[in-house]
């Protein structure tokens, strides 16, 4: 059995995407976790290559007692900061993730729909109101009063 919030965006969408708030908050979340998901994958990848040519790097330098051979000390420290940089990435990646999980997006919809606001830090967030403005520019209108 799936649980409720492991569903994909669509069925976020045909379930819960009742008004133009809780459509746009459906994408302002899947968009965030989508260009969140990519920064850690390029993150990874560039872990992946900055060890591969500090590895190709290392291997290559003649092993000298030179101390005016600075070719060492320059691998590692490039290695050194490629890492810290990699991880400061990955590590905001993974907090993000985090943040716009789906489990919080169906926590955030329920309330929603119980007559709390949408969290004024999403709210206010200039994605999030340009989302709510495209919704209710191409969404077509029901009419709500019916005509006898």
């Amino acid at each position: 059995m799936v649980k409720e919030y492991k569903i994909d965006q669509m069925t976020f969408l045909k379930k819960y995407g009742r008004d133009d708030s809780s459509s746009a908050l459906i994408y302002f979340y899947f968009a965030k976790r989508s260009k969140t998901k990519s920064m850690v994958l390029m993150a990874l990848s560039a872990s992946a290559m900055v060890g591969l040519f500090s590895a190709i790097e290392l291997a290559n330098s003649p092993q000298t007692n030179n101390p005016d051979d600075f070719a060492d000390a320059f691998a590692f420290l490039w290695l050194a900061l490629s890492i810290y940089a990699v991880a400061t990435f990955t590590t905001i990646g993974i907090v993000r993730l985090i943040k716009y999980s789906r489990k919080k997006l169906l926590h955030h919809l329920k309330n929603y729909f119980d007559g709390n606001p949408i969290p004024p830090n999403i709210a206010r967030s200039k994605a999030f109101q340009k989302l709510v403005f495209l919704q209710h520019r191409l969404v077509p209108r029901r009419n709500v009063f019916p005509r006898d």
